[in-house]
């Protein structure tokens, strides 16, 4: 009884989905990689980026990304979209932050699109999106996430991901860092302007992995490739490669293959670029920072490039601030009536 069951709601949610149709405007699914360098050219990746490098605005990907962050991080990101043939502008940005607490790390972001580009119509929108995630183990992150837009049109949206910090491989021992993860985003009612089906899709599964390929002397080298199912009913692919040197200079290139561009003769082929750079920054003794507890701090500034198509290109810049530093001592264990 339970597998006919199952069949049947199996077949229903198909015959649906083929109903509801799969009809996004042009990048739509790139609707919330828009809006800063950090996630334009991270490569969509789920489960952290090609050098473990996450920010705010990556819990649109996956909300749990943020699990293991130790430090209060700030977020800004402005994007614009130029059309070289028409002339036109569009535009995206955003500002969020993430808190860690004793339970677990609180993030939110705002993040505004607004892209009336003949090749690239978005429509306006302002998403408000929040998350909570937890480190369950020291490999282990959950997390869940709540979002909801207006502008020219509204949506709802539920999202809930993992990642699993697997760290060296046994089998592979040159690989290490290996992280792995996947979420499941767009579970309610989608943005969908312009009678598109929804930008971005709902009901999208992702999967990622990334890893350390390269670590010598200064130089650390990192890969990221993920996959995710639109609908049901699309393919994108991405991937990306970041260098970092001194842990100052992340040079970084990212590519993605959307299958439905392909099909239709829309796809570029060019992948994103981007470069950052950190600066440490150390406060006062009697500043406001040093009286929070944030002596000493990091500023990462941004920049990234990407073509979308012939006549499009994305220029974004942002900076992220981490307030303090990471805990890196662990914790001493000492035996009840060792010292007496």
């Amino acid at each position: 009884m339970n597998r006919k069951r199952f069949v049947i709601i199996g077949f229903v949610s198909v015959l649906l989905l083929g109903a509801y149709g799969y009809s996004p405007a042009n990048s739509g699914e790139l609707l919330y990689q828009l809006v800063s360098p950090s996630v334009l050219a991270n490569g969509a990746s789920v489960a952290g980026g090609a050098l473990s490098g996450v920010a705010p605005e990556h819990i649109a990907l996956n909300p749990a990304v943020l699990a293991g962050e130790q430090r209060l991080v700030l977020s800004l990101g402005y994007t614009g979209l130029i059309d070289s043939t028409n002339s036109s502008y569009g535009q995206a940005g955003q500002v969020g932050f993430a808190l860690p607490t004793r339970y677990g790390v609180f993030t939110t972001a705002v993040q505004g699109v607004f892209s009336e580009l003949e090749s690239v119509k978005l429509g306006n929108s302002v998403t408000v999106r929040t998350a909570f995630s937890k480190d369950v183990t020291e490999k282990l992150y959950v997390g869940a996430g709540f979002s909801g837009a207006f502008g020219s049109d509204w949506a709802v949206n539920l999202d809930l991901g993992f990642v699993y910090n697997q760290g060296t491989i046994k089998a592979i021992p040159f690989l290490s860092d290996f992280r792995w993860g996947a979420s499941l985003t767009g579970l309610g009612k989608p943005y969908s302007p312009n009678d598109t089906s929804g930008n971005p899709s709902m009901i999208t599964p992702h999967l990622g992995l990334a890893t350390t390929l390269v670590s010598i002397d200064k130089v650390i080298v990192g890969f990221s490739s993920d996959i995710s199912f639109p609908f049901f009913q699309n393919l994108v692919f991405d991937t990306a490669l970041q260098i970092a040197y001194a842990d100052i200079i992340h040079l970084g290139t990212s590519w993605s293959l959307n299958l439905r561009d392909v099909m239709n003769d829309e796809a570029s082929y060019l992948p994103t670029v981007s470069l950052s750079f950190k600066f440490g920054i150390k406060s006062k003794d009697d500043s406001f920072l040093t009286k929070k507890g944030w002596q000493q701090n990091e500023i990462v500034p941004g920049f990234a490039y990407r073509n979308l198509y012939d006549n499009v290109s994305v220029l974004s810049a942002g900076t992220l601030f981490y307030l303090g530093l990471k805990d890196t001592n662990a914790p001493e264990i000492q035996v009840w009536g060792e010292n007496e």
